[in-house]
């Protein structure tokens, strides 16, 4: 999409794809919140489902948004693909503290 449909450099994607990363480097933060302040009385269960949405809230809006028709640019493609990488990352670390217990 960001080749093909945006005509983006190699270099451009390597940057729009470090910002992807991002959420991946601070998962610690992710596993923090979790434990420290629950929703709704549920530690773990709760910001799997926030981060489950999320994800399907970001893919959506990818899909729908950045047809050929609606040209919102690279910059909307990056924030869902950051957001999807933020809910992805969070429902990680839920996983991996759940295979902990």
């Amino acid at each position: 999409m960001f080749k093909e449909h945006y005509k983006l450099d190699p270099s451009d994607l390597q940057y729009i794809y470090s910002f992807v990363m991002i959420p991946w480097t601070i998962k610690i933060v992710y596993g923090l919140f979790s434990d420290n302040l629950p929703i709704c009385g549920s530690h773990r269960r709760s910001y799997l489902v926030i981060g489950s949405f999320m994800q399907l809230a970001a893919m959506m809006s990818l899909a729908l948004n950045c047809q050929p028709g609606y040209d919102n640019g690279p910059y909307f493609a990056t924030a869902c693909l950051c957001m999807g990488s933020f809910s992805t990352a969070m429902c990680d670390v839920i996983g991996d503290s759940l295979m902990v217990i």
